[in-house]
């Protein structure tokens, strides 16, 4: 865990620093150009998929600057509770109501269903792409769509084979390594 939470901040150090070393971050073209729309601030979010941490759960999310956000989930996996932290970096666009961005997090994200002795839920990285969507540029609540890639950790695949040695049990894969997710978010406060 002391390994994980080390990648995660090495990761936002990292991406604040691309930030703050940009020159143009400033002149109103780069990233994000409605200061308004985008309020510095902590909003909220429920939804389905991974960024809510699970099947369906909630999002508790904070924009420090105006093109990086970190968040925090809490959901429902298949078997229990499950929770997703991440970041996000918001893409350059011209458009108001359409903001794409990238999107790096850890958290639940591999399952084995089946007899309760076997079922378990696993962490592990996931990234991958996520759209904002406003219907008009002065909302600030949004729903928001993503797919992302689910990196399956060595202790997954260590169960995997494990289970696949017991005479008896049969284990089908998913062949599609990918996750969606959609909600809906809300702002709730400025900094």
């Amino acid at each position: 865990m002391k390994k994980r939470f080390l990648l995660l901040s090495a990761l936002a150090i990292l991406l604040t620093n691309v930030i703050a070393q940009n020159p143009n971050s400033n002149d109103g073209d780069n990233f994000i150009e409605d200061p308004q729309e985008m309020s510095i601030g902590l909003r909220g979010g429920l939804g389905f998929g991974i960024t809510n941490g699970g099947i369906g759960g909630v999002q508790l999310s904070g924009l420090f600057n105006q093109n990086i956000e970190a968040f925090v989930a809490v959901g429902y996996g298949y078997i229990k509770g499950a929770y997703t932290l991440g970041m996000s970096l918001y893409l350059g666009t011209k458009s108001y109501t359409v903001k794409p961005k990238v999107v790096v997090m850890y958290g639940t994200n591999r399952y084995l269903i089946g007899q309760d002795k076997y079922a378990n839920q696993f962490d592990g990285f996931s990234g991958g792409f996520n759209l904002e969507i406003r219907l008009k540029k002065e909302y600030k609540s949004y729903l928001s769509i993503g797919a992302y890639y689910c990196h399956a950790s060595e202790e997954y695949r260590s169960k995997l084979d494990e289970l696949s040695k017991i005479p008896g049990i049969s284990i089908q894969k998913s062949r599609f390594p990918f996750t969606f997710s959609i909600s809906y978010h809300f702002h709730l406060l400025n900094f």
